[in-house]
């Protein structure tokens, strides 16, 4: 597992993740390498991976987009008097031939991008869900993001050294599925062809050892914790640790199917900007629970962009 130089202080510290789906940001204090008190939680809609399955390319308008979501964002954590921030971009700038752009345009206007791998924002994953879930050895720490998902697997003894962790990346996430099967028209051929590629995809998948618990991070386990809580305002304290089963999973799910993507607004839990997306999402989820044969699974809120403040 790669380690960072963690300043240690009273001031805050600001992360910035640009990610596949959207932007996000976090300025928090932090304290023994773990969370100690949130200050800001903002984000961006991006969709900064439309059509990247296609062209391999990022669309100019999605890369303004970007830029000026990332301005936004910055210009928060600035005005928080930050000491430290770290900004990363993920999947969709590291795989796409002109993510350089991005980075040129960001850097134009005074702000530099860190492109990491797949293995290290796996690793940033971790750092962020150890600050809220004890106890991790042999777990399976998922996170679902919008062009990639990344997996962490702990070994089974409590006491573990960092080079014991097995990270791995996967190039399947949310947008990518939402484009590849044009899920936004709702057609039960789309839905059943995606259904099939993820189970396919997700059957590939093999760790070295079993794992005893499982815990799910990102937007799609969030969002299905949500609606299970019946929760109308984002509560973070309430969805870390809550614990998922697969059967209230694919409940949730078949009623999301089954309401037109025009109404899904309405129900209580889902964002604008996962109206789509919630369907490969819940898919995702699903298969996983499935290949590695659990019927629980644990979320939790805190993830990569607070690993980024963090690391920080």
């Amino acid at each position: 597992m790669s380690t960072h130089t963690i300043k240690r202080n009273n001031g805050l510290s600001a992360g910035i993740d640009i990610g596949s789906n959207a932007t996000r940001l976090i300025v928090a204090s932090t304290l023994n390498s773990k969370i100690d008190k949130l200050i800001f939680n903002e984000k961006r809609s991006t969709r900064l991976a439309t059509g990247i399955h296609k062209s391999g390319k990022l669309t100019d308008q999605h890369i303004d987009i970007a830029i000026k979501s990332l301005k936004e964002l910055y210009d928060i954590a600035m005005g928080a008097n930050v000491s430290n921030i770290r900004i990363v971009a993920t999947s969709a700038v590291r795989e796409a031939s002109n993510g350089h752009i991005l980075i040129k345009k960001a850097k134009d206007i005074g702000i530099n991008i860190e492109v990491i791998s797949g293995e290290e924002e796996a690793n940033l994953t971790l750092l962020g869900v150890q600050s809220v879930i004890e106890n991790l050895s042999s777990a399976l720490i998922f996170d679902i993001g919008g062009g990639s998902t990344e997996f962490i697997l702990t070994p089974p003894s409590a006491d573990y050294n960092d080079d014991e962790i097995i990270c791995k990346s996967y190039k399947i996430g949310v947008v990518k599925l939402a484009d590849m099967f044009n899920i936004e028209n709702d057609k039960d051929e789309d839905v059943l062809a995606c259904q099939k590629y993820v189970d396919d995809y997700i059957e590939n998948i093999t760790f070295e050892h079993d794992p005893k618990t499982l815990i799910a991070t990102a937007g799609t386990a969030t969002t299905i914790a949500q609606i299970a809580l019946n929760l109308k305002h984002y509560n973070s304290d309430q969805l870390n640790g809550h614990i998922l089963n697969i059967k209230k999973i694919e409940e949730i799910y078949l009623n999301i199917l089954s309401t037109p993507i025009n109404e899904r607004e309405s129900l209580i839990g889902i964002e604008k900007d996962r109206l789509d997306l919630i369907i490969p999402g819940s898919m995702l989820l699903i298969s996983i629970m499935k290949k590695f044969n659990f019927d629980n699974v644990t979320v939790s809120d805190y993830g990569l962009r607070h690993g980024v403040v963090i690391s920080a």
